[in-house]
């Protein structure tokens, strides 16, 4: 059986005349979490929105399992962790997170387990019933990640998803989304973190708009090696 993939085939993405992305290819698979990595400005969350359908190329393709990504039916089953998070700030933890399974039409009684749930996690029981705006920045990065990851998507687009948490919280968010992937979800993590990238199945790395790098770890696929 084949595993589920996302591909960009040749992507190229310009803004203001100025080439951001250039004849880019990357595969990811079901399973075998995906570190894209590289300096600040060679591209990574340009080529992470354009995963998610966020961002439409202006020369290539991006598919999942060989349908176009922007079609609503994959764009569905994509969870993205923004670096600007994406909250409500005037909706608390909880309801940011729940929001995703309300919206996908889950009873109450299912919402209000899973989402509680998902927090205790990610260790943000304590704040669930706090609004988005009185969160540290940590603590936001950790509900954009519950909201991703609670409805069990099947691709998971993670935008520097550690990058303001210290190390015990790292850990926790690293190994919620490497879980995903053992479950079969597809995971991509743009990240400066090396942690991050060495437990990973493979690194990409990007270069001024160019994939100038591939290479595979010696991940073994459970969290916390």
């Amino acid at each position: 059986m084949t595993a589920t993939t996302l591909r960009a085939s040749d992507v190229g993405y310009r803004v203001d005349r100025r080439d951001v992305l250039t004849d880019v290819s990357v595969r990811a698979v079901a399973g075998e979490p995906l570190a894209m990595v590289g300096a600040s400005g060679a591209g990574k969350s340009t080529l992470l929105a354009i995963l998610g359908g966020l961002l439409v190329p202006d020369r290539g393709l991006v598919t999942f399992d060989d349908q176009p990504v922007r079609q609503p039916a994959v764009r569905d089953r994509i969870g993205l962790v923004l670096q600007n998070y994406g909250l409500v700030d005037v909706f608390t933890a909880w309801e940011n997170v729940a929001i995703a399974l309300q919206s996908r039409g889950h009873d109450r009684a299912e919402i209000e387990s899973r989402t509680s749930a998902q927090l205790a996690a990610l260790g943000l029981a304590d704040v669930a019933q706090q609004p988005a705006d009185a969160l540290s920045g940590g603590q936001r990065q950790r509900v954009a990640v519950a909201r991703a990851l609670i409805v069990e998507p099947a691709v998971v687009l993670a935008d520097e998803p550690t990058a303001e948490l210290d190390a015990e919280n790292r850990a926790i968010v690293l190994d919620a989304l490497l879980a995903a992937a053992q479950r079969g979800a597809i995971v991509v993590v743009a990240s400066h973190d090396p942690e991050v990238a060495a437990r990973c199945a493979a690194q990409v790395r990007l270069a001024d708009g160019m994939v100038v790098d591939t290479t595979a770890s010696t991940w073994q696929g459970t969290a916390g090696n």
